[in-house]
């Protein structure tokens, strides 16, 4: 008796869960269809459990905020977002392949990815044709393979990878891309030697780079060989 009496709370337990989830998908459809006829520009809904997706017809959204919201995969409906440029999307669990989704957000110009526990990213970041402002702080990025992946975003200006694993810039992801870019943190990585920042020269429109943090950065001062 006390076996079937927990099977059919479990079961019940499970029900409910299911109604729950019903419900809330439910609430997000009502929420979005409510909005869709509006001229909302500014959502901020983070710390939620809602989906990226439930956003996309949002005709004049221009900025959207859903960090903590327990991110892991990323949908972009057809002709979704069609003016975002804004998206924060700190504070999930964002994979890489996830990440080649939001290529079909037009004019997104800045994203938010910090604290994802990102290891890798995506192969190519070329049909980021808008992409302006990268933020991928607080993740565990590093390796020559991201590197060329970012040097890849066609338009970048702006790019935070403090708190990460970069050892060094590679100079083939020197030579290759950031054309663009005007600000580069390295801020808190694992760079031993100024040497390893030497492909730097090649981004000609380099105007502040933040290194602080590194190992080989003494009492906030880079010494007299850089």
């Amino acid at each position: 008796g006390g076996a079937a009496g927990a099977a059919a709370g479990d079961e019940k337990h499970g029900e409910e869960e299911e109604v729950q989830q019903q419900q809330q998908e439910e609430d997000e459809g009502q929420l979005a269809e409510g909005w869709l006829r509006g001229s909302l520009t500014h959502l901020d809904l983070g710390d939620n459990h809602v989906q990226l997706e439930s956003f996309g017809y949002l005709p004049q959204l221009q900025e959207l905020h859903l960090d903590c919201n327990g991110l892991c995969s990323l949908t972009v409906p057809v002709g979704g977002f069609p003016n975002l440029e804004v998206l924060n999307l700190s504070f999930n669990g964002v994979s890489a392949a996830a990440i080649l989704a939001l290529a079909d957000i037009p004019r997104l110009r800045d994203l938010d990815l910090s604290h994802n526990e990102l290891s890798a990213l995506p192969p190519s970041l070329a049909r980021f044709a808008s992409l302006e402002s990268l933020n991928l702080e607080h993740n565990a990025l590093g390796s020559e393979v991201a590197w060329l992946s970012l040097a890849s975003a066609p338009s970048l200006l702006a790019l935070t990878l403090a708190h990460n694993h970069a050892t060094a810039l590679p100079a083939m992801a020197a030579e290759r891309g950031f054309a663009s870019l005007r600000s580069l943190s390295v801020a808190h990585n694992r760079i031993e030697h100024e040497s390893d920042l030497l492909p730097v020269l090649h981004l000609a429109e380099l105007e502040e780079l933040v290194l602080y943090g590194n190992p080989f950065v003494h009492h906030g001062r880079v010494s007299a060989a850089f």
